[in-house]
C-alpha cells in the first residue's frame, strides 16, 4: 500500500473514532455492522501490505497491529454499553479510545522512520 492509501485508511480510521463519538453523544446512528472486525479494516490492511510485512518482526508493528486489534474491542465494548443504556461507562471507555488512539499515531510515526531505513 503506497503513501496515498496508507493516509486514507488512516483518514478513515480517524472518521470512525469521530463517528463513534457521534453515537456515543447522540448525533449519529451506528449498526454494530459498523463497529467492523480489525480485519475488515483499511488499517488492518495497511499493516498487513507488503511494505509492512517485511518489518512484522518489529516490536512497534507487533505493538501496532496489537492496539489495532485493541480500539476495535474498545468501540465494541462502546456500542454494546451505549445500547444497553449505559452512557457513562461508554464514555469512559470512549477515553480508554482516545489513548489508544494518541499511541497508534506515536506507532505511526515509526513508519517514517522504518520508510527512511
Amino acid at each position: 500500500m503506497k503513501a496515498k492509501e496508507f493516509s486514507k485508511a488512516l483518514l478513515y480510521h480517524l472518521n470512525w473514532k469521530v463517528r463513534i463519538r457521534r453515537f456515543l453523544e447522540g448525533k449519529g446512528h451506528m449498526a454494530q455492522s459498523d463497529f467492523a472486525s480489525p480485519q475488515d479494516c483499511c488499517l488492518k490492511k495497511w499493516i498487513c501490505s507488503r511494505e509492512i510485512t517485511q518489518y512484522a518482526s518489529r516490536p512497534e508493528i507487533l505493538e501496532l497491529e496489537t492496539l489495532h486489534t485493541e480500539m476495535h474491542e474498545i468501540a465494541k465494548r462502546i456500542y454494546e454499553l451505549k445500547v444497553s443504556g449505559h452512557d457513562r461507562a461508554a464514555r469512559q471507555e470512549f477515553k480508554k479510545m482516545d489513548e489508544a488512539t494518541e499511541k497508534l499515531l506515536l506507532l505511526l510515526n515509526t513508519r517514517k522512520i522504518i520508510n527512511n531505513n
